[in-house]
């Protein structure tokens, strides 16, 4: 693990914070945040919460490693952040100006779209980018419950990303299939399903 320490610990830009107490704890960092993740994934992971200042431990930042497909294929882990996690990153920097999101609705209230600006400081124009529903919408949990509230939260982490120079993390909002891979992988270790064996990936210890 000497190597995925040092990775850890390397990797800043002006606006990372240097919190690197969760360094101390990779095992337990491992378990919570990326169960399953190979080395060089787990890797990773840990130099993009070094990069961008992030704590794992507080789930600001985590890797979701897939079952592998049905031909035995292992398929590679994704970095997710929440959306107050890109924000945070945005007010480190000392450029986050403000930022102004407005969702679009239908004749029935239903929302259609989500438009976020956000202006900065070293920029006179601001940065707008503009997400539609139904490219994004899962019609489960919260995007039944508070569709306006999930579309503009995918309306900020994009936009976010874009004003700050964000890459390699995404939200899971943005990810539309993210929640069903999710659902049918619980099932395959329930034994409701067997897409050939276990998975591709075991901790390693």
């Amino acid at each position: 693990m000497s190597d995925i320490m040092e990775i850890a610990k390397t990797g800043k830009q002006d606006f990372a914070v240097p919190d690197t107490k969760w360094t101390k704890e990779l095992k337990l960092v491992r378990e919570i945040t990326a169960k399953g993740c190979n080395d060089e994934e787990f890797k990773l992971l840990c130099y993009m919460a070094r990069t961008y200042g992030l704590n794992p431990l507080k789930k600001e930042i985590w890797a979701v490693k897939y079952k592998g497909d049905r031909f035995g294929n292992e398929r590679p882990a994704l970095i997710f952040v929440g959306r107050d996690g890109l924000l945070n990153i945005a007010h480190r920097s000392g450029n986050f100006g403000c930022m102004e999101t407005v969702c679009t609705l239908d004749d029935k209230g239903n929302p259609v779209s989500a438009t976020c600006s956000i202006w900065t400081k070293n920029y006179s124009k601001p940065f707008v980018n503009t997400v539609y529903f139904n490219e994004y919408n899962t019609g489960q949990n919260l995007w039944a419950t508070k569709p306006k509230m999930m579309i503009m939260k995918v309306a900020e982490a994009t936009c976010l990303r874009r004003a700050f120079n964000i890459s390699g993390i995404y939200t899971e909002d943005e990810f539309p299939n993210h929640q069903q891979e999710t659902k049918t992988n619980s099932k395959i270790e329930n034994g409701a399903t067997n897409l050939g064996g276990g998975s591709s990936c075991p901790e390693i210890q």
